[in-house]
């Protein structure tokens, strides 16, 4: 049942589908929605058929100063998305990519530094970390205009990458693991 109520000087309208009841507040009796009554749980897969991620790499890392880790552009499937930077990749297209690195700060270090190619703001941002223990978890298009992938600056023992690609060139719809950026002392 639709409607149309007035109260405190608000106009409110109620769609097709809420169910309405009588409730007592303070000794008044009023006109209230219960909402709508809930189809029972259905099961909905989330990742498209045909679309999923797929790691094409996984590494530890150990290094006292930095390094760039560089991918050929011909193991990420273009997507049909137009790439939006001003350089662009010979087929103009969307390169998608999603990637892990966690990393133990190097002894002696005062800070650990990491940087991603970011085709979703054409530019490559920074991040440090002061602490212990970093990881770093995000999902983007690999832009031209940098020729790696990211770059990471000392990370001891422990320390590890994971990179995925979309298997199709599209985007599957999903996130292979827990997107969470974490900086701290605390050992994980």
């Amino acid at each position: 049942m639709a409607g149309i109520s007035f109260l405190g000087g608000l106009i409110t309208f109620y769609p097709d589908g809420h169910n309405y009841g009588i409730t007592s507040y303070h000794g008044n009796l009023i006109r209230c929605i219960t909402g709508p009554k809930p189809k029972p749980y259905e099961t909905v897969t989330i990742k498209p058929l045909g679309e999923e991620w797929e790691v094409i790499a996984d590494f530890d890392i150990l290094l006292s100063r930095y390094k760039f880790y560089r991918f050929s552009i011909s193991l990420f499937p273009a997507s049909s998305d137009d790439d939006k930077c001003p350089d662009k990749w010979p087929d103009g297209k969307n390169h998608y990519y999603f990637a892990e690195v966690k990393g133990y700060r190097w002894p002696g270090q005062t800070w650990m530094s990491f940087v991603k190619n970011s085709g979703l703001i054409c530019d490559n941002p920074r991040d440090d970390c002061d602490k212990t223990y970093m990881r770093k978890v995000w999902f983007d298009i690999y832009c031209k205009k940098f020729d790696y992938l990211f770059y990471v600056s000392h990370l001891y023992y422990g320390s590890h990458a994971t990179v995925w690609r979309s298997k199709t060139g599209e985007f599957p719809g999903y996130f292979p693991i827990y997107q969470k950026d974490i900086c701290t002392s605390e050992l994980q």
